[in-house]
């Protein structure tokens, strides 16, 4: 199972030093007022970038689909309402990782498709 990620919403940026698969890195979230979201940053421990400006979005990854050269292996992925606000972070609005030894490829057998003909 994954595990949420630590997080101070009465900061409006806040930097920490996370483990991700057993790696250390630096993550930052940042509350951007005019856009109303909350945005990630993370940075190999020398900081390098790995990701940048991703926002925060209730059932979206970071970084799906995504390959970073010495960046987490697993999932980051986001849950809670669509329309956040500021001082939901850590309550309703989660940031969650998925270690990648987690992760199971799962296949589903396609479904019996229907045939209608209109006449």
């Amino acid at each position: 199972m994954g595990f949420t990620l630590a997080t101070h919403p009465s900061l409006p940026q806040h930097t920490q030093t996370v483990t991700l698969d057993g790696t250390q890195f630096r993550l930052r979230l940042t509350w951007r007022h005019r856009l109303r979201g909350w945005y990630l940053d993370l940075y190999a421990l020398d900081e390098t970038p790995l990701l940048l400006a991703r926002r925060l979005c209730p059932g979206w990854s970071l970084n799906l689909g995504l390959t970073i050269e010495g960046g987490p292996e697993g999932v980051l992925l986001v849950t809670g309402p669509d329309d956040y606000e500021r001082g939901d972070l850590g309550g309703a609005l989660l940031l969650w990782y998925y270690p990648r030894a987690e992760l199971q490829a799962v296949y589903v057998a396609p479904e019996v498709l229907t045939t209608v003909e209109i006449a």
